[in-house]
């Protein structure tokens, strides 16, 4: 796998967002066998969704995004500044509701995700 996820074009380049971005993934779609070591997979619009949604819920207000952090800052190596963890999450929040809403505009039923 490379460094950077590549999700339906749009790059971020960063490795902390790429690796947070995939373990959402996994915890959102624990069916998804291909999210886990695959270099290039499919997404659906039902399972982008259902990832933005898991995604806003933990944004709904401060105390998820902490409990989250709390409970998986060891796992994923987060750090330990606040303003920047919730950044990267607004990030990942804006980059998944711009793939769905250009899914539904377009009528694509999948996209695809890459490992850079």
């Amino acid at each position: 796998m490379g460094s950077y996820l590549n999700v339906d074009g749009k790059e971020n380049n960063t490795k902390s967002i790429s690796y947070l971005m995939i373990n959402l993934m996994r915890e959102m779609l624990p069916e998804k066998k291909s999210l886990h070591g695959e270099r290039v997979f499919a997404l659906t619009q039902e399972e982008v969704a259902e990832t933005l949604y898991g995604i806003t819920e933990i944004l709904s207000n401060e105390w998820s995004l902490k409990e989250y952090i709390d409970t998986h800052s060891e796992e994923y190596g987060m750090s330990d500044n606040f303003k920047e963890i919730k950044e990267s999450f607004e990030w990942i929040h804006r980059c998944f509701a711009k793939v769905l809403s250009e899914m539904i505009i377009c009528d694509k039923r999948n996209i695809l995700c890459e490992w850079e």
